[in-house]
């Protein structure tokens, strides 16, 4: 069973990246060489499941996300999280995290959280 904090990794906020993501969304919300926050928050959940290695059945059952202030291209970024406790709910388990995107001076560009939901006795989750 995960809980506590998760080091998530590090990358650097390459215009690729960046292209390929807006391209993927058709997100214009913001040009040039500001990225859009949903990128960075969409990256953190793709690693924040993707380390929770969760089973057939689990669902993702929502987020929130909190913009703190802007990355740019180029910038570097480190991803955190902190899973939290699990919770029984008829014969679902919920479980929520926590993550931070922050660049290298520990600052925040964008936090939030996630519920993912799993059928009762999946995984190691119980």
């Amino acid at each position: 069973m995960y809980s506590g904090p998760l080091d998530l990794g590090t990358w650097n906020l390459t215009p690729d990246w960046v292209s390929a993501y807006r391209e993927a969304t058709a997100d214009e919300a913001v040009e040039g060489k500001v990225v859009p926050p949903l990128a960075l928050a969409a990256r953190a959940l793709a690693g924040l499941l993707e380390e929770l290695k969760l089973p057939g059945g689990a669902v993702h059952g929502g987020q929130e996300i909190e913009c703190h202030r802007a990355a740019s291209i180029g910038d570097e970024v480190h991803i955190s999280a902190d899973v939290g406790r699990r919770s029984q709910r008829g014969d679902f388990s919920f479980i929520v995290a926590g993550f931070r995107v922050c660049g290298t001076d520990e600052e925040p560009f964008v936090t939030g959280k996630c519920t993912v939901i799993l059928p009762r006795g999946v995984g190691d989750f119980e």
